[in-house]
């Protein structure tokens, strides 16, 4: 209709709702513009209309589109599909999709309401037209390997969205035109410029496993393997000699000092890193009253190496024997444990010097011999000390003299061989084997 106050947007005429009315003033409208009944015979036909606020200084007029399939145009089952409100007094094209009626006989309808105190909303140039459809179509490539969707029916510049989706074991790879490389983005979002055509191609899936070695040995196969979806990769993991696999590390959990390890049916990318130790053994030093050796105690000697070993007499004594894993080598004052390949013992024993007990005897005397209960010793020269040792270097008695020249002792010691051993007090010293008798 037309009033001589508004100008319609095209031509003489034009639908228009009042928000203030020229005789009442303010209103509060809530007025329904419902089309005929329109078949529709497209799947996404359009709906556009022109909409404008009469006034330049008042346009804040608010509307509501609502679609309904029923014969009787009862608002009440009316369902909005757009609202806006105005925001300004410029002409504004509307563009509305009516996709999803092909086959349905529709009702349109145009509401003005929840304004006031505005004026007039025009509406003009409503129609349903039909844009033209172009077939975007998707297939799979080898087929087996999985499905796309968003295939179908698009109009020019309407949004594509196409998604492919892999069986178990196989990667997608891109969309292809031909043998044209499009997209590799998945889903693969673009507007429709006309018909196309677009293939998905997948590829078996496949993973890398990255099998790494340390110092002292190495793993069989190495570096990275490409292994395929669901197939096994067997890993033998091998120290060198003189070491030992110490840990075995897959994807950074330890697995335990395997030597072999399979990943079994791999669906993804995995790690293993074998660590290796050095082999070492214990050698067992010692020595016996009378002398040292050295190195001394317990030795810690890797695979394959050498140990040498310099056993020294003290002042008096020599080497008795030298015992190498309980066996005797003889009274050696040296012995090197070649190539160590096992754990070892040293254990040397020394006695008095027989020369140095000679040349002492005419300064230290020492009776009874064997004795009994008593023993008596005189010495030429100040005795700071009498030590009574057994064969096993084991002190068995101590007397501290202070410099005396004579000694009375009863040694509470059983029967055996002794060596009492005089300690002067110049430093020098004097050794007596002595028997202790039961008689």
């Amino acid at each position: 209709m037309n009033d001589s106050w508004i100008t319609p947007p095209f031509g003489n005429n034009c639908a228009y709702s009042a928000s203030d009315d020229d005789y009442v003033g303010i209103v509060h409208p809530d007025n329904w513009f419902v089309t005929p009944g329109l078949s529709i015979e497209h799947p996404k036909a359009l709906l556009s209309f022109y909409v404008q606020a009469a006034l330049e200084e008042s346009f804040a007029e608010v509307y509501q589109v609502s679609v309904s399939t029923r014969s009787d145009r009862d608002t009440t089952f009316f369902s909005p599909i757009y609202e806006d409100t105005l925001s300004s007094a410029d002409l504004h094209h509307v563009v509305l999709p009516l996709e999803g009626y092909k086959g349905e006989v529709l009702n349109i309808a145009f509401r003005h309401y929840n304004c006031s105190g505005q004026y007039r909303l025009l509406l003009d140039s409503v129609h349903v037209y039909y844009p033209e459809l172009f077939e975007v179509t998707a297939t799979v490539n080898p087929e087996e390997a999985g499905t796309v969707a968003g295939a179908g029916e698009y109009i020019m510049e309407e949004e594509v969205l196409l998604t492919a989706t892999g069986n178990e074991g196989w990667k997608f790879n891109g969309w292809y035109q031909g043998e044209e490389l499009v997209s590799t983005e998945n889903p693969y979002r673009f507007e429709c410029e006309g018909d196309a055509q677009y293939e998905a191609r997948f590829e078996e899936a496949s993973y890398v496993v990255a099998l790494s070695a340390g110092e002292g040995g190495n793993v069989n196969p190495t570096g990275e393997q490409i292994v395929k979806h669901g197939a096994d990769l067997a890993v033998t993991i091998t120290a060198n000699k003189g070491w030992q696999i110490s840990d075995v590390l897959v994807d950074g959990v330890s697995v335990g000092a395997v030597n072999t390890y399979t990943f079994e049916t791999v669906t993804a990318n995995h790690t293993l890193e074998a660590r290796f130790e050095q082999i070492t053994y214990t050698i067992t030093l010692n020595a016996g009253e009378g002398g040292t050796v050295s190195p001394s105690g317990t030795q810690t000697v890797r695979h394959g190496e050498d140990l040498a070993v310099t056993i020294t007499p003290e002042e008096g004594y020599v080497v008795e024997d030298v015992l190498v894993d309980g066996a005797s080598v003889g009274a050696v004052e040296a012995y090197t444990f070649e190539k160590v390949t096992t754990d070892h013992s040293l254990e040397a024993s020394f006695k008095p010097d027989a020369a140095n007990e000679a040349g002492e005897t005419a300064a230290l005397e020492v009776y009874p011999n064997p004795y009994t209960e008593e023993l008596h010793v005189a010495s030429a020269l100040p005795m700071a000390r009498i030590r009574f040792v057994d064969l096993h270097g084991n002190e068995a008695a101590r007397y501290e003299l202070n410099g005396s020249t004579k000694a009375d002792l009863r040694p509470a010691l059983p029967e055996g061989l002794y060596l009492l051993m005089v300690e002067y007090t110049n430093g020098q010293n004097a050794v007596r084997r002595i028997v202790k008798s039961g008689k």
